[in-house]
């Protein structure tokens, strides 16, 4: 299953899309960060929307995207792949043992 979108749960292709905080019109601003880029896309919620609704034990998983590695100024970046694969991991983890979830097993 894909692991990003593209309208949302996007991995940034250029650090215009890194900065912390945004404005008061919602353009970005302030400085730039490894975990700016993180959460500008929402490629978090995005990945544990597509495990809810797969609702099966035995998935594999999903593809985590690299789109952005072949951008030079993103190569500090490359940890964002780190994160969302050990955040997925755990919600993964806990969908897998928490009661209430269709996907226990």
């Amino acid at each position: 299953m894909p692991g990003t979108g593209y309208a949302w749960g996007w991995l940034p292709n250029g650090e215009a899309f890194c900065h912390e905080d945004r404005d008061e019109n919602n353009n970005p601003s302030g400085e730039l960060s490894t975990q700016g880029c993180y959460k500008e896309g929402g490629v978090l919620g995005f990945g544990q929307t597509i495990v809810s609704r797969l609702t099966f034990p035995n998935t594999l998983g999903i593809a985590i995207g690299n789109e952005f590695e072949h951008n030079p100024g993103m190569q500090q970046h490359i940890p964002i792949i780190k994160a969302y694969a050990r955040d997925m991991k755990k919600f993964m983890s806990e969908c897998n043992t928490h009661d209430d979830s269709p996907s226990k097993g």
